[in-house]
């Protein structure tokens, strides 16, 4: 019901029918203000190897196993694989059977990449562990009020159909904890006022892949 995967079901909701056929679907994201405690934790000390969906089944790859150059609306940047949740969401919106998902990170971002799967292994021991979660407590206090008010989220997704043909989109989104509180808040209304049938939902099945078109308009 947030960021992570409102709109990017979403987005995947709207490309799949315009590609009949389609086999595969790519996702990425760009921007915001910067990192909570939670998800910095969770991207620090949640593992060593990222996912993707292949043939219908989720199947671990390394981390950052594929670097990609994304024509995002307001400029191209370069993205790496993650084990983002559409891998495991997506396949249920779209009847798509292979799903990559990307996050935009800068130069200096991603030449830690490398350093970052060597620590894995010290990282996973529980007091590293609850050293480095104490000082993400003491030096992180995530994006400001300011930040949260004026950032901008880029999304892009594309689907390919096997004899090559390919169909984008973008999009441009409130930062990612703001549009979180957005999303949460509406679609616990949309529960209430008349709830999807019963049984697992993604938010484009629950809601329609308009979903993401209403929330834009909420101030």
């Amino acid at each position: 019901m947030g960021f992570d995967v409102v709109p990017t079901d979403c987005l995947a909701a709207r490309l799949a029918p315009q590609l009949p056929g389609a086999t595969l679907l790519e996702l990425a994201f760009a921007g915001g203000g910067g990192f909570s405690r939670g998800t910095l934790k969770t991207m620090l000390l949640g593992g060593r190897d990222g996912a993707i969906r292949q043939d219908g089944r989720i199947v671990t790859v390394p981390r950052a196993w594929r670097t990609q150059r994304i024509p995002f609306r307001d400029r191209p940047r370069t993205a790496i694989t993650i084990p983002w949740g559409d891998v495991s969401t997506a396949q249920w919106s779209t009847k798509i059977p292979n799903v990559h998902t990307y996050l935009a990170l800068p130069p200096a971002t991603r030449r830690l990449l490398p350093l970052l799967s060597l620590l894995q292994p010290l990282l996973a021991l529980p007091a590293v562990r609850r050293f480095t979660e104490r000082q993400i407590d003491a030096r992180v206090s995530g994006p400001s009020a300011t930040v949260r008010a004026s950032a901008r989220m880029q999304l892009w997704g594309r689907v390919t159909h096997p004899d090559g043909r390919t169909v984008e989109e973008t999009a441009t989104v409130p930062e990612g904890y703001r549009f979180t509180a957005i999303a949460a808040a509406e679609c616990a209304r949309r529960v209430l006022a008349a709830a999807p049938a019963a049984g697992y939902h993604t938010p484009s099945t629950a809601f329609g892949a308009t979903l993401l078109d209403d929330l834009l308009q909420i101030p």
